[in-house]
């Protein structure tokens, strides 16, 4: 038995049947071109095996072709799923021919008691581990050969490069495939264009502490952002959001819900303690546009969040792209000059998501939006400036707040109202009882002569 890790890097010479058992699966391809170069070197050609072959009604010729059948790549029937224990049979009597089985390790057909003679006969078995301590460093080698993303960059030697993974290697069971996924994270975000050396700065700011609570890690996420105007600052922020989804199961209104959150508890506290101890502040302007601009995607949001309670899942949730343009949107007006109101084309947007904030008190996100048109109307009340577009913001979210208020006054009085009706409607049935009760013991009572 051999890891397939191995046989990519040493290409060992063996005879007959080849058995590829995998979790993940993502090295397949390259097992494959591994086994038609050795099938190259012996004069044969590496061809596909298809179900009729497996099921023996056709004849192939297995001694001047190598034959690879993907288990996974086959059409599912009812002659398959009948006929395993045939199908085994068939393998073991190819033992010493060229013929290559790829099978994931959840296979129904490694189920079988016949499964064993099937490995005991063939010429290699080929495993897809775990990632383990011992083959993480193999493992990177492997991907740093097969990338294609820098030529000749040697990341293995920056111990830096490789510490970054022991997190990764602690949590447990993990696949190759992720393994790659955190290898071409790294490459691709976490090292410089130019020299393609590894930046463990860029890193930590993706992966500042993934110990901290979600609140906190997205009112960190967003608070850089804001102080820094970077993509990266975007992209952190957008993949703790979309964490929320994929690995704890929030829904959209959920996540929505702490972008709120996370929004006004800057809007409350604007300064936050930097590297060194330092205390720092995001900018009143900055922090400003970005509240705006997340009242003025409501609309979009609630149509997000619509899809997302459906329980339609055929297609993807947009919550994620959504939140991606609003980062994305937010960094392209921040940088306008200060002569050019970063508000222009929002807005209508905006009013129409104030006024239904306003009359809108009690739907699903009416508190979380209420909370954070709260903590801007502070703030910009709180701001010393002449810039046009803020004032002109400002008179608009006082305005809502204004209506909100009378809104609010106005359904207090209804409910109030609607109690005391209902409290009348309770003492006029339990006078009228209490009448027909009085009418009745009366005439129960004997009645006395004269």
């Amino acid at each position: 038995m051999m890891r397939d890790i191995d046989f990519l890097t040493d290409r060992p010479a063996f005879a007959g049947t080849l058995i590829y058992r995998y979790h993940s699966g993502i090295l397949r391809p390259q097992v494959r071109a591994a086994l038609a170069e050795i099938a190259g070197w012996e004069g044969r050609a590496l061809s596909r095996c298809e179900r009729d072959d497996l099921l023996g009604t056709v004849g192939v010729s297995l001694v001047s072709d190598a034959y690879l059948c993907d288990w996974t790549a086959l059409t599912p029937s009812s002659a398959l799923a009948s006929k395993l224990d045939a199908i085994l049979t068939r393998i073991v009597a190819m033992a010493g021919q060229c013929f290559a089985l790829f099978i994931p390790f959840e296979s129904s057909l490694s189920a079988r008691p016949l499964w064993d003679e099937v490995e005991r006969t063939a010429g290699l078995v080929l495993v897809e581990d775990h990632v383990t301590s011992d083959t993480l460093l193999p493992a990177l080698s492997l991907f740093q050969a097969m990338s294609d993303l820098a030529t000749g960059a040697d990341w293995l030697a920056d111990p830096a490069f490789v510490a970054s993974f022991d997190r990764f290697r602690a949590r447990g069971r993990r696949t190759l495939l992720e393994l790659r996924h955190a290898f071409d994270e790294r490459v691709a975000a976490c090292t410089d264009p130019v020299t393609h050396a590894f930046r463990p700065e860029v890193y930590r700011d993706l992966h500042p502490d993934e110990e901290r609570s979600h609140t906190a890690s997205a009112r960190r996420d967003l608070r850089r952002l804001l102080a820094r105007h970077r993509g990266w600052d975007r992209f952190a922020l957008v993949r703790t959001l979309d964490d929320r989804l994929a690995r704890d199961g929030w829904t959209a209104l959920a996540v929505i819900a702490e972008l709120h959150r996370a929004t006004a508890s800057i809007l409350e506290q604007p300064n936050y303690s930097a590297e060194h101890g330092v205390m720092k502040s995001v900018g009143i302007i900055d922090l400003v546009l970005w509240a705006a601009l997340l009242l003025s995607w409501d609309g979009r949001f609630r149509a997000v969040a619509a899809t997302d309670a459906d329980g339609y899942r055929r297609r993807p949730s947009c919550l994620v792209i959504t939140l991606d343009e609003l980062g994305r949107d937010f960094l392209a007006r921040a940088d306008l000059t200060v002569d050019v109101d970063p508000l222009a084309g929002v807005w209508a947007g905006l009013d129409d998501a104030l006024m239904r904030i306003a009359t809108s008190p009690t739907d699903a996100l009416g508190s979380v939006r209420m909370a954070t048109l709260d903590a801007l109307h502070q703030r910009l009340c709180c701001a010393t400036t002449d810039i046009a577009w803020m004032l002109r913001l400002r008179r608009r979210v006082r305005r809502a707040i204004g209506e909100a208020e009378a809104a609010e006054t106005e359904r207090r009085a209804d409910e109030i109202g609607r109690e005391r009706a209902v409290q009348d409607a309770a003492v006029e049935t339990a006078r009228a009882k209490a009448g027909a009760a009085a009418i009745a013991r009366a005439l129960d009572e004997p009645k006395t002569g004269r």
